[in-house]
């Protein structure tokens, strides 16, 4: 009695398993179909530190070959678009993936017209200081500064020569070149830089 039981349970098992994996695929349209389902909206700061609205749209996409409508023949990253690459790097640069983001701000900055070139060169000069390439951190820098001189990029460009020591003769130019320029709102940043000049001028002093 007890095997036919167990007989009876592995058939409905075995049924069960045969009528599951026969279910029928739904085949979706390759092309996308989306629809809005809700919004929401909240103030913030984003990464080059200016003033933002966070807006996050939800929608529901059905898409039968899962491409989301780009061509076949989009690498990645993306050929041509600019855009896509420079919020990816953004994505990578605040996940520490530094490398990826690299990779996408050069292909940005391949087919990017100023002045949105301006601030990917700040942000490609920032992610090789994370992973310590400082000469190529400072030629972005620079890069930058030629496009839209701002003065925190004399600041940035002065702290990262002080990590390529020995060149403490550029920090001490760029430090100074910074202060000359420095607004009253710098002030915090005006003074850490007085203190750097002392500094570097007492150890080149005892180095002699």
């Amino acid at each position: 009695m007890a095997n036919i039981l167990k007989s009876k349970i592995l058939y409905f098992i075995v049924s069960l398993l045969i009528f599951v994996n026969c279910k029928k695929i739904n085949d979706y349209s390759t092309t996308p179909s989306i629809e809005f389902v809700n919004s929401e909206v909240k103030t913030g700061t984003d990464l080059l530190g200016n003033k933002s609205y966070k807006v996050t749209l939800q929608f529901y996409l059905i898409d039968g070959d899962g491409n989301v409508g780009l061509p076949n023949n989009a690498g990645k990253p993306y050929v041509g678009d600019s855009a896509f690459n420079f919020f990816s790097q953004l994505f990578f640069l605040k996940n520490k993936q530094y490398n990826k983001a690299i990779k996408h701000l050069n292909t940005a900055l391949f087919y990017i017209t100023s002045p949105s070139k301006s601030d990917m060169h700040l942000q490609l000069a920032k992610a090789y200081g994370m992973i310590r390439e400082f000469a190529k951190s400072i030629e972005q820098y620079k890069k930058s500064y030629e496009l839209n001189p701002k003065n925190n990029i004399l600041y940035e460009i002065a702290t990262t020569y002080e990590e390529l020591d020995p060149d403490r003769q550029k920090a001490l130019e760029f430090y100074t070149k910074y202060i000359q320029n420095a607004t009253q709102k710098e002030s915090k940043r005006c003074e850490y830089a007085k203190s750097r000049i002392l500094h570097i001028k007492e150890k080149i002093h005892w180095e002699k």
